[in-house]
């Protein structure tokens, strides 16, 4: 269970958030870098994870993506992670050789989708991704 909220800035947030919320955040957990980004700037669906990584992340190797926006649920492993320096804690980050894309889906039901959420399991050995639906859409 986490032990913090993370919040971003999204591209429907109302001003009073557009000051308070980062644009981005970097997780480091058991030694992974795990971004997190919604695309504040909005932007079509088709390519916006490669858009949110060479936007948001270019200085950054990541080993997972966790981004919204397009409200389609997507857990899915990418080869060969984007080149870049990775975060510095002072531990050793190992090497990640696949990038993790995940999209936990609308967080509310529609006409066309029922509500969902991700949930990360992340351990020293690795990161597993699962989809949850919750409900039926309306």
């Amino acid at each position: 269970m986490a032990r913090q909220f993370v919040g971003v800035l999204g591209n429907s947030d109302l001003p009073p958030l557009r000051d308070r919320l980062p644009r981005r955040e970097v997780l480091r957990l058991h030694g992974w870098a795990i971004g997190v980004c919604h695309p504040y700037w909005g932007g079509f669906p088709d390519g916006i994870a490669d858009e949110i990584l060479g936007r948001d992340f270019a200085d950054l190797r990541l080993d997972v993506l966790l981004f919204g926006h397009t409200h389609d649920r997507l857990a899915e492993r990418r080869s060969g992670s984007p080149e870049g320096p990775r975060p510095s804690d002072g531990g050793d980050w190992g090497v990640s050789p696949q990038l993790l894309l995940v999209n936990p889906g609308p967080g509310y039901a529609d006409f066309m989708s029922p509500a969902s959420l991700a949930r990360l399991r992340v351990s020293p050995a690795g990161i597993e991704a699962e989809l949850v639906v919750l409900g039926e859409g309306r």
